[in-house]
């Protein structure tokens, strides 16, 4: 089987039984058109629901935009990687046979919301692809995440946590080869000091171990296969840790504080109640007097007295009826205001910015025993993420156009997790990527921005192309 494959690894033996794991990580860039035009150094950018799959302190973190006291935000993307050639999308330097994927595409959506310091959100990745273009073999990744998050000192410190659902099948036409799932946990922060310049994140990242075959079982009795493949005893994603920093050049504020805005509503109405209690009590004083009670009515807001007169009762609820309908209008114009205050200072704010960012990426090991989804597929023992990997990316982001275009550009250093890999760079297992990116403004409705993104990122065996949709600022 696979004779292209089995012969570029002659050193690697077949696999004769099931005491071997999958290493399923991934480790190209992907997501959406800023994430990878800036090459994903973007642990210290996080602000967004884009940004919680590098550091989940993106749930709470609120970019100079969200000034309101609560925010929405969804977000989606469409990846093509390979549409002009197939790519080795496991980096283990065959670049043909089993090391070629064909059919790869994703996509993605999620959603943010913002209630003050307190952000809340979820999102769901999807990536599939075949191997084997003469007999198809379907891989598919689904990434659900979802978490919380909070900030701390006017924004200035946020701090996320969250979970990752993560199942992976392969499947030999209507047969299932593998079928896991897993659930791991993820941490991070990131400190913006107001008026500074940089920016500095951190995230953590738990391994996921899912079973595939038990431990316990007769060591006499055949190993367990299905459609012809032995099966892995599980199936494994590494702990991860990325640290990250950035610095933004020229004009553009990059570390805005944030404090809720005055509430108008809220002080209408205090006034507004307190108008009527000072009436209610008036008028219960003088039903007292006319009483020749000795009895005392309180101060407001604890009365300990109401009126009693149901024809004053009646006026009243006609007076405050008119004052609700003219207190609302007063809201109504306060808010306006406040709206039109806070469109004034983001048209005026300076725009020209040239940002660049960095981040160092670590991969723990999954074991000696690891093995690749592509050497599971030729049976062969091919190691896989035996060690701790280290990947480096560096981006620089500007905008060209005032508020219609933004162009992105980077380069990474992506890690091979292969034992023996057979392409090097000096003494480095990997390959060095290039991305590039655009954003443009394609629309604006009362005041809100659409923005449609093209990225490319291409490296030796490897080409990945896509669009983003989401909201312009």
């Amino acid at each position: 089987m696979l004779l292209a494959w089995s012969a570029a690894t002659t050193a690697a033996q077949p696999i004769t039984d099931n005491d071997f794991r999958i290493d399923a990580q991934t480790t190209p860039v992907l997501g959406g058109s800023r994430i990878v035009g800036l090459g994903g150094a973007y642990t210290a950018l996080a602000e967004g629901i884009d940004s919680v799959p590098y550091n989940p302190a993106g749930y709470a973190a609120r970019a100079a935009h969200e000034h309101e006291w609560y925010e929405w935000e969804l977000s989606g993307s469409l990846q093509l990687a390979g549409a002009f050639t197939d790519v080795d999308y496991f980096l283990n330097g065959q670049g043909t046979g089993i090391g070629e994927v064909s059919g790869f595409y994703g996509y993605g959506v999620s959603g943010r919301l913002q209630f003050a310091q307190l952000g809340v959100g979820g999102s769901l990745q999807v990536e599939s692809f075949d191997l084997r273009p003469d007999d198809p073999i379907e891989v598919s990744f689904t990434t659900v995440r979802f978490g919380g998050g909070y900030n701390l000192l006017e924004g200035q410190l946020a701090i996320g946590v969250g979970g990752q659902y993560v199942s992976m099948t392969v499947r030999d036409g209507l047969t299932p080869l593998v079928d896991f799932s897993g659930i791991g946990l993820e941490a991070g922060a990131v400190l913006r000091l107001a008026n500074r310049r940089w920016r500095a994140g951190l995230m953590a990242r738990s391994p996921v171990d899912a079973r595939v075959l038990d431990e316990a079982g007769d060591p006499t009795a055949p190993p367990m296969e299905a459609g012809g493949f032995l099966l892995p005893r599980s199936v494994n994603l590494p702990w991860e840790i990325r640290a990250g920093f950035a610095w933004q050049f020229l004009e553009r504020q990059f570390n805005p504080r944030f404090a809720p805005p005055k509430d108008v509503e809220d002080a209408v109405e205090a006034r507004l109640e307190e108008r009527w209690c000072e009436r209610e009590r008036a008028q219960a004083v003088r039903e007292l007097d006319n009483a020749m009670s000795e009895d005392t009515v309180g101060e407001c807001p604890r009365l300990r007295r109401q009126p009693r007169d149901r024809t004053w009762w009646v006026q009243e609820r006609t007076r405050r009826q008119e004052e609700r309908e003219l207190a609302q209008d007063e809201i109504d114009r306060g808010q306006a205001e406040v709206g039109e205050l806070w469109d004034s200072i983001e048209a005026s704010r300076e725009r020209r910015y040239l940002l660049v960012s960095a981040d160092l990426r670590l991969l723990g090991p999954v074991g000696k025993d690891g093995v690749g989804v592509d050497g599971f597929i030729a049976q062969q023992q091919v190691r896989r993420g035996d060690g701790i990997d280290v990947g480096v990316h560096v981006g620089a982001e500007a905008e060209t156009w005032r508020d219609r275009m933004k162009v992105r550009c980077g380069v990474y250093w992506e890690p091979s997790r292969y034992a023996d890999f057979p392409v090097r760079v000096g003494n480095l297992k990997g390959r060095f990527h290039g991305t590039l990116g655009f954003e443009f403004k394609v629309i604006e409705l009362w005041g809100w921005g659409l923005r449609a993104g093209f990225y490319v990122d291409g490296a030796r065996d490897w080409v990945n192309w896509g669009v983003s949709i989401g909201g312009w600022h």
